[in-house]
Order: C-alpha cells, then sequence, then structure tokens
C-alpha cells in the first residue's frame, strides 16, 4: 500500500506550521481498503461513505469532529476529459483521500503544499487549497468547452450545417458537467459553512484568512455555474439554427417536389387521353399525328414554363 505522508514532511520542514498527515489510498487496492476498515479508526458510516461505488459531491460532518467531503474532479483521458470522485475525510492532525485513478489535481495540490514549505499549512489550508485546484481544472475544461462551441458556431456561421454530431456530442459534455458542477458548488458552500460553524484550525487569524478563500472559491464556482448556463443557451441556439436549416432544406425538397409534380400533370393527363386505345382518338390515322401531339405538349410545357418564371416559383 502506497502512502504518501506529505504533510507530515512539510511540518517538518516548518516548525510553526500545524502538523497534519496526508494519506492517500487507492481505491482499487484491496490492502487500502482493508487499511481504510480496520486501521484507520474511522467510524463505519465514514468508512461506507469513502468506498461507496457509486458516489455523488456531499460534505457531511461525524461525532469525531471530522469533515467528510465526496468532491468531483476532471481527469484527461484519451482526448475526451472524464470527472472523478475524490473523497477524503479530514481532522485537525490527518486527511485521507481515496481516489479510483490518477488524479492530476492531487499533483498540483502536491506541488503547491512542497512550494508552500516554510509557511503556515493545516488541513484547513489543504481542502482550501484541494478546493481551489479543482475549481481552476473545472474552469479549464470549461474554457475549452466553450472554445469548441466557439469553433461550431464559426463552421455554422461559414455554411457548414454538418455539424450535428459534433454538436451532440458536445452537448452530452455540457450535460455531463452540469450534472457534476451543480452539486460540487453546493459541495463547496457547505464546507465554506463548516469553516465557520465547525471548524478543523482553532487559530481565529487562520479562520478569518480560510473564510475569505472559502468566499473566493465559493464565487469562482458560482460563475462557473453562470457561464455553464450561458453556454448551454448558446448550443441551444446552435441547435435550433441546424434544426431549422434542416426543416428549411425538407421543406425545399418537398416545395420543388410539388412543383415538379404539378408541371407535369398537365403534360401527363394530355398523354393519358391520347394514348387510349379507343376509336376517335384525333389524327390517329395521320402519319403525322405523333409529331402533332409532341408539338402541343412542348407548347403546353413552354406555357407552364413562362408561368413559373413570371410568378417566380423557382424563387420561393
Amino acid at each position: 500500500m502506497q502512502r504518501d505522508w506529505i504533510g507530515a514532511q512539510i511540518s517538518a520542514e516548518t516548525p510553526k506550521a500545524i502538523g497534519f498527515e496526508w494519506v492517500q489510498l487507492d481505491w482499487n487496492a484491496a490492502d487500502d481498503r482493508d487499511w481504510l476498515r480496520t486501521e484507520s479508526g474511522l467510524d463505519i458510516v465514514t468508512t461506507n461513505a469513502l468506498l461507496d461505488e457509486y458516489t455523488r459531491a456531499r460534505v457531511f460532518t461525524t461525532d469525531a469532529h471530522e469533515w467528510v467531503a465526496t468532491l468531483r474532479a476532471v481527469v484527461p483521458r484519451d482526448g475526451e476529459d472524464d470527472l472523478v470522485s475524490v473523497r477524503l475525510v479530514a481532522s485537525n492532525t490527518r486527511v485521507i483521500t481515496i481516489t479510483r485513478v490518477e488524479v492530476p489535481s492531487l499533483q498540483r495540490l502536491h506541488q503547491r503544499l512542497l512550494r508552500r514549505s516554510g509557511r503556515n499549512t493545516s488541513s484547513a489550508m489543504f481542502l482550501v487549497l484541494l478546493c481551489d485546484v479543482l475549481e481552476d481544472q473545472f474552469t479549464e475544461y470549461q474554457v475549452e468547452l466553450e472554445e469548441r462551441a466557439d469553433t461550431l458556431e464559426e463552421n455554422i456561421e461559414r455554411g457548414n450545417h454538418r455539424m450535428s454530431a459534433e454538436l451532440q456530442e458536445l452537448r452530452l459534455a455540457v450535460s455531463r458537467l452540469r450534472r457534476h458542477l451543480l452539486p460540487q458548488r453546493d459541495a463547496v458552500l457547505q464546507l465554506g459553512r463548516l469553516a465557520v460553524e465547525a471548524p478543523l484550525d482553532t487559530r481565529r487569524s487562520l479562520r478569518r484568512r480560510h473564510a475569505s478563500r472559502w468566499r473566493e472559491i465559493q464565487n469562482a464556482f458560482a460563475r462557473n455555474v453562470e457561464a455553464l448556463h450561458e453556454l448551454e443557451d448558446r448550443l441551444h441556439i446552435l441547435q435550433d439554427t441546424l434544426r431549422n436549416h434542416s426543416e428549411f432544406q425538407l421543406n425545399r425538397t418537398m416545395y420543388l417536389l410539388t412543383l415538379a409534380a404539378t408541371f407535369f400533370l398537365p403534360l401527363t393527363f394530355i398523354a393519358s387521353l391520347l394514348g387510349m386505345n379507343v376509336p376517335g382518338i384525333p389524327a390517329a390515322e395521320q402519319g403525322y399525328g405523333f409529331w402533332i401531339v409532341c408539338g402541343f405538349i412542348a407548347l403546353v410545357a413552354l406555357a407552364q414554363w413562362l408561368l413559373v418564371r413570371r410568378w417566380r416559383l423557382l424563387n420561393q
């Protein structure tokens, strides 16, 4: 079982810092799950929350004054970003995080903690920095989706209306992001409330500093949600544009087919009438009768064509 005691290392380098242990576990490793159940000292409710198969962003506290949180992180995978869970339990002396895949946000957080060498670092600050890093990656992912939407808009404005597959894929990505971003925003709001109502850090100056940091993070997530709603509106407009163009093309095709059927209807009637196998057909016994009929049909077709041009039926 691989564990990173990152917080303890930083505390050793900074005597004035509040020491905490950061234990990073792998959800897929049976040894790590057994350690969490038998050796971590956590209660059964907290353990089940950390090891649950299916999760959503949420936050709650335990009787031991520990914060339990499930958050979402953006993980790039084969050209397509995925949203995975980061589960954690934090006290004033220890933070345990457990993930199912390698999460770049935790690597970024590790680097930020190392750069804080010589400054106060606590488990409360760990959570602030973690949510800050997660928000940065959510923003990067959302900006990427907005750039894809810009490309779609440019292509549609240039007359390329065969973008239904790309638009559908982008709408699915935005829908998945919304499904996780809204609970994430609520979880961050709950963490900010806990920082005031049940703080992990007992020092008043740090608690005020953390409160201001939580407000900034909450504002950033709220801004992301607003930008996401705006992006959804843009995609709806693009979808309506493609749908209107498709309906216009379909109506145009049906109109041309109707016009063609109307154009040939008199000609077909004349040909059918004169093609009847009964006595009395005009010029049936004449050698030039066929050419007379062809000329008459040509005159009717010319008259119809002149009417179509005069009424500008092809321009509608």
